[in-house]
Formats: structure tokens, sequence, C-alpha cells
């Protein structure tokens, strides 16, 4: 027996190099001879550490999908070259491990490749462009890589660069498995091309189709209230339809004035896709919404303030940022809520602001408490922003408030 693996090892190693990149072929001779032995074989060869051998079983294992084991045997390499870690990458993209995937930086053509499609996975559209840029389509994953691409320059509103994609996944020959992502991304660019009927229309005919992560984007994409968003949201669980059913929750809601729900859902966003440029897009927004409040004449100037602390968080940052509090904190003043005027610039005070600024808006912070019967904490604010330095006209006011 152990004979006959021996002389079985020699053949194998002699046609390591030549196998290694037809996995058709692996997958026959597994046919031919037997999955065990096949494996056995690779395994006893490998035994000795060789690079080559290790590389040869990760392919043997990545043909037949076995892609913990694939990542196992690479892993075992001590120098990894390019085809080792392209073959790390094709692993970990395969069982779906994106983060990891993302956040190693690679700018290898083969192994950025495999990063940039998980870039587009978690919705990281302008670092996957960065990296496609760089890139070309590895083996077995033109179209795929294609229509990764094309999906990242319909989110960066690129519509000639996003047909030009489309048609090369399409030269591709892309698979059956993949019309339905095909038909989603060619609606999604009749939209950002201004054909709104014709896109509504086709999104309608992909949702149509049998449930996949591709119809029910599109049909996601089609909804046109909250109560669908909603027996949508029981039907499907992936990250990309997560995004994209709370985005459109927060859109919906912000528009039929309910800030507050629509907030939430912007906080979603940001807390499960971070990575993703939607959450950029969820926290510029839910600025908006911020600056909103107080004009909605149907909220109580206590639910706006309330709404407004609770997601303070959202307030731009910056200049812009600390306007947008003071302007709601001066509308508190004038309502007489001096405690929740307060409670805005206290944050803005010990969260945002620093140096001379902060011990300027501290006497504000201070002159509110005092107007709210808490001398205790006016005293405790202006002793925590003592410095040196200040200019003699907030000198002048913090003693005099003091």
């Amino acid at each position: 027996m152990k004979r006959s693996i021996a002389a079985a090892c020699v053949a194998f190693t002699l046609a390591f190099e030549a196998s290694a990149a037809d996995r058709s072929a692996l997958l026959a001779e597994s046919l031919r001879l037997g999955f065990d032995k096949a494996e056995e074989a690779r395994l006893a060869a490998s035994a000795d550490g060789g690079a080559a051998a290790l590389k040869a079983l990760a392919e043997f294992y990545a043909a037949h999908q076995l892609w913990p084991e694939a990542l196992a045997a690479v892993a075992r390499v001590k120098a990894p070259d390019d085809e080792a870690k392209i073959l790390a990458a094709e692993a970990q993209y395969s069982l779906g491990r994106y983060r990891k995937l993302a956040a190693a930086g690679s700018d290898d053509e083969g192994a950025g490749a495999f990063r940039a499609l998980a870039l587009v996975r978690l919705g990281s559209y302008s670092a996957a462009l960065a990296a496609f840029a760089r890139t070309a389509p590895p083996d077995r994953f033109e179209a795929e890589y294609h229509l990764a691409r094309a999906e990242a320059l319909i989110a960066s509103a690129d519509a000639p660069a996003a047909a030009a994609a489309l048609a090369r996944a399409v030269a591709a020959d892309a698979g059956r498995d993949q019309q339905s992502q095909m038909k989603f991304l060619g609606a999604a660019l009749l939209r950002l091309k201004g054909e709104e009927a014709k896109a509504r229309a086709e999104y309608r005919r992909v949702g149509a189709g049998a449930p996949d992560e591709w119809s029910m984007r599109a049909r996601l994409a089609a909804a046109e209230d909250e109560a669908a968003l909603t027996t949508l949201s029981l039907a499907w669980k992936s990250d990309a339809f997560d995004r994209d059913l709370l985005m459109r929750q927060a859109s919906l809601r912000a528009k039929a004035g309910d800030f507050e729900r629509a907030l939430i859902a912007y906080a979603a966003v940001t807390a499960r896709h971070p990575e993703s440029d939607a959450a950029l897009t969820a926290q510029a927004e839910a600025g908006g919404v911020l600056a909103a409040l107080f004009e909605d004449a149907s909220l109580s100037p206590d639910d706006a303030a309330r709404i407004f602390f609770d997601h303070v968080a959202f307030a731009p940052p910056g200049r812009e940022g600390d306007a947008l509090i003071r302007s709601a904190a001066a509308r508190l003043k004038t309502l007489g809520l001096h405690a929740q005027a307060a409670a805005l610039i206290d944050h803005q005070v010990f969260k945002r602001l620093r140096g001379a600024d902060r011990s300027r808006v501290a006497a504000e912070l201070a002159d509110l408490h005092l107007a709210a019967r808490k001398p205790e904490a006016a005293l405790a604010t202006l002793r925590a922003t003592r410095i040196a330095g200040l200019d003699a006209d907030t000198n002048a006011r913090r003693r005099r408030l003091e």
C-alpha cells in the first residue's frame, strides 16, 4: 500500500504544474481514481511542506469547492508567491469572508481583484473602483468581475462606464445564474439615466422572478410604501438587501415627516454596514433630517429636542455641525426650554470643541444652566473649561457668570 501511494505521489508531483490550472481535469481525475485516493496522494506529497505540492493540494480542494480545506492548505506555504496569494484570496471570497479580504489592502493584481469583488459585496463602491483600476478579472471570475464593477460604477453615477462593464460581462458569457443580476443592474442603469418609468417596469420584471439576491433587491427598488418594505423585510435576508432596505425605509420615512424612525433607520445603516458608501450617505442625509426637526410644526419642541439629542451624533463634522447644534439650542432657549438647550450645548462643549472655542461656548452653557435654575451645573461647567489665554470679552463674561 505504501509503495502504491509513493508511486502515485511521484506521478502527481510530475503533473502538479500541468493540472493546477485546469480544475475540470482535477474533477475528472477524482471521478476516475476516486476522491479519497486522489486526495491521499496529494496529502502525502505535501507532507514535507513543499510550496508547489501545497499549492497543488489547495487547487485540488478548490476544484471541489472545499474552500476551508483549500485555505488551510495554502496557509501552510511559508513564503507565499502570487499564485498562493490568489488562491488564498479566492478561498476567502468564496467563503464570504468579505471584511477580512477588504481589510487586507492587497494591491497584488490577482489577489486585489478578489478584494475588489469583496468591497462591492460590502457596498464600499468607491474603494472597490480604486481596486478595480489596479486589477484584471481573475480566472473563472470574468463575468462576475465585470458585473461587480458595473454595480460600483452605477453607484458612482458613471453611466457610460457602467454600460461598458455590463457589455463586457455579456461578452464574457455570464451564466444563467447571473441573468437576474444583469437585469437588476440594467434597471439600475436606466434609473441612473433618468428613465424612471422604464427602470420601475424593469425592476418589476426582475422582481417577478424566483427569489434570489437580485430579484429581492429589485422588489425593494420598486416598492412605493413602507408596508411593502415591511413585507419584503420578512422574506429575505442578506447584507446588501439589508442596506437597500434600511436606506429605502429611511428615505420614505423622512419624506413622510416621520423623522425619528428615519433617523433610527439611518443609525442602523451606519451600525450594521460601517464599511459601505451607504453609511456615508446615511450620515449626510441624517444631518439634513436633524436640521429639519425644528421646522416641523407637528412636532412639539420637547419631542424635537429629544429626537435631536438622541441622534446628535449625526450632526455634520466641524463648523457646520456646531452651527446646527447652536441653532437648535437657540430655538429651544427662545421657547424657554433651557434644560433641553443645555443638553445640546453640553454635548458640543464636552464632545466636539477644544481649546478657546470650548471655553467660550461653555459660558453659553453656564448661562443656560442658570436659566434652568441649576447653579451648581453652571459652576462645574465654568471650572471644567477654565484655560489661560482667553480674550478679554470671554474672560469677563465667564467671571460675571461665576
